[in-house]
């Protein structure tokens, strides 16, 4: 019986072609690999693998900057070799420009600056800083320079042409703005006039200003609301500034002609009071009831009335003898007591 060798199937034949051919493949890959990592060794590093490693630039999207120039090293972050060399001119104070990538490209190849954009995207917005004089700053800035020509500035109102006044100055300028020329009609209280500063470069800053300057003063106002019958006292008392042109003559101006006094109607708190708004307290009111009194040397009678009208200490009113029915004149004394004299009528029975 012959025995049969049995021979691989066709199957297990391409396995075998398979492994073979991967294996070749895989030396050769590696054998690449070594070639090329034995090449890159021997090779010396670019000048710009050798500054990316020691410092690498990079760009600055927002920059703030406070001189009239701008300087390379603004720009990008890293070791810039001539970052201090100016290259363009800066916005003015307060305003904002963009920096597209296409000029920053240029710059830095124009200076040696191993940097390149990736995409035309990338910008720099670079903000110019300032010192904002806005009204209250500049009436602020007047007031202090006439205060130093021997004016009252706690006397003094300035009243600006343009009231949102609003400028943007070099931060350099900042405490050191002054008045400098002021021209004014004492009639009208108009003015003109310019503030001064000298900048970093050595020039002299100027800004004009117009409006009115108006003399003020101090007048006594409620801090309240108060009723009639009301007495008045220190504590009520509150100060408000007025255009001393706008003050009446009737106007009280001294606290003191307020004090103890009560309001002949409703005052509201704040606002000028004219003298004939307040008086003395009321002490009897209309259509109360009173004790009417007569008094001599010889005898004191009293009996009850109904005021026909309110008074203050001193004043004469109508008052009515409740039992009688008769109408008599008196003087107010007190609260709720009115005198009668002996002669102007009789109250008793």
């Amino acid at each position: 019986m012959t025995e049969k060798t049995s021979r691989p199937s066709r199957i297990t034949r391409a396995r075998r072609r398979f492994l073979r051919g991967s294996a070749a493949a895989a030396s050769l890959i590696a054998s690449l690999f070594a070639a090329a990592s034995a090449l890159a060794a021997d090779l010396p590093p670019s000048d710009t693998a050798v500054q990316t490693a020691a410092a690498p630039i990079a760009l600055k999207p927002q920059v703030t900057i406070d001189s009239d120039l701008v300087h390379l090293g603004d720009l990008f972050h890293g070791d810039v070799a001539k970052a201090d060399i100016p290259i363009a001119r800066a916005p003015a104070p307060g305003q904002q420009i963009e920096l597209q990538a296409q000029w920053l490209w240029s710059v830095a190849r124009a200076y040696g600056v191993a940097w390149q954009p990736r995409s035309t995207l990338e910008t720099v917005t670079l903000t110019r800083e300032s010192y904002l004089l806005d009204a209250a700053r500049l009436e602020d800035l007047l007031l202090d320079g006439l205060g130093q020509r021997g004016m009252d500035p706690s006397r003094l109102a300035v009243q600006l042409d343009n009231p949102r006044f609003s400028q943007h100055l070099p931060t350099s300028v900042a405490g050191r703005l002054e008045l400098g020329q002021i021209n004014q009609d004492p009639r009208s209280g108009r003015f003109t006039a310019d503030l001064r500063a000298p900048t970093e470069d050595g020039r002299l800053l100027r800004v004009a200003v117009s409006g009115r300057l108006m003399e003020m003063m101090e007048v006594p106002v409620l801090s309240r609301r108060m009723a009639p019958g009301e007495v008045i006292a220190a504590r009520d008392i509150s100060w408000t500034s007025m255009q001393a042109d706008r003050v009446a003559a009737n106007v009280v101006t001294d606290a003191a002609d307020l004090l103890g006094t009560s309001p002949r109607r409703g005052l509201r708190a704040g606002q000028a009071i004219r003298i004939s708004e307040v008086g003395d307290p009321i002490l009897v009111g209309k259509n109360q009831m009173v004790l009417l009194r007569v008094q001599t040397a010889a005898m004191q009678l009293t009996a009850q009335g109904r005021a026909l009208e309110e008074g203050a200490r001193g004043e004469t009113i109508r008052v009515i003898n409740t039992k009688s029915n008769t109408v008599v004149t008196g003087t107010v004394t007190d609260a709720g007591l009115v005198m009668v004299t002996p002669l102007n009528a009789t109250i008793g029975n």
